[in-house]
C-alpha cells in the first residue's frame, strides 16, 4: 500500500485531529510531512471540482439534466476541498452530499453558499431522479448555476491563496 493509499483510510479519521493529536510525539519534519498529504489531497480534491466544471461547461444547455449534474459535482467537490482543509473531514458516504453547504464562517460569501449550494444539490436530485422533470422545475435554472458554480470556484481558490494552500 503506497503512501497516499494510507493517507486516504486516515482521512475518514479526520487527518487534522490526528496530525494535532501526534504534535506531541512527532517532529516538526513528520507534522509537515502529513499537512503535505492533507495539502495534496485538498488539491486533489479541488482539481476534480474544477474537472467537473470544465466537463459542465461543453455540454449544450439542451441537455440541462448532465449540465445541472456536472455543476453539482463541481462544485461538490470544491466544497470537500474547503471542508478537508478546514475541518479535516473526507467522506464517500453518500450522506455526505447533505452537507454541500458547511463552509467555514470565513470562507466568502459563506451565507449565500450555505443556502445556494443546497439548491443546486436539489436541482441534481431532479436532474438526475425525476424523469418528469423539467428545467422549469429546478430553483437555480442552468444559467443561475454555472454562476454560482464560477462564483463559488473563484471564492474557493481565493481561500485557498489567503491560506497559503497552493492548487
Amino acid at each position: 500500500m503506497t503512501m497516499s493509499e494510507k493517507f486516504l483510510s486516515l482521512l475518514k479519521k479526520n487527518p487534522i485531529a490526528i496530525k494535532e493529536g501526534l504534535s506531541d510525539i512527532l517532529d516538526q519534519k513528520s507534522l509537515d510531512q502529513i499537512q503535505n498529504e492533507i495539502n495534496k489531497n485538498v488539491k486533489e480534491l479541488f482539481l476534480l471540482g474544477v474537472n467537473h466544471y470544465n466537463f459542465a461547461k461543453t455540454i449544450n444547455s439542451n441537455d440541462w439534466r448532465h449540465k445541472i449534474s456536472r455543476l453539482y459535482y463541481a462544485a461538490y467537490n470544491i466544497a470537500r476541498s474547503v471542508r478537508l482543509h478546514t475541518f479535516g473531514y473526507y467522506s464517500t458516504d453518500s450522506e455526505d452530499h447533505k452537507r454541500i453547504g458547511d463552509l467555514p464562517k470565513d470562507f466568502p460569501n459563506q451565507t449565500r453558499y450555505a443556502t445556494s449550494l443546497v439548491d443546486l444539490r436539489d436541482d441534481r436530485n431532479i436532474s438526475d431522479y425525476d424523469h418528469t422533470a423539467k428545467i422549469e422545475d429546478t430553483k437555480l435554472g442552468i444559467n443561475d448555476a454555472y454562476s454560482l458554480v464560477e462564483d463559488f470556484l473563484k471564492d474557493a481558490d481565493q481561500y485557498f491563496k489567503n491560506k497559503n494552500v497552493t492548487i
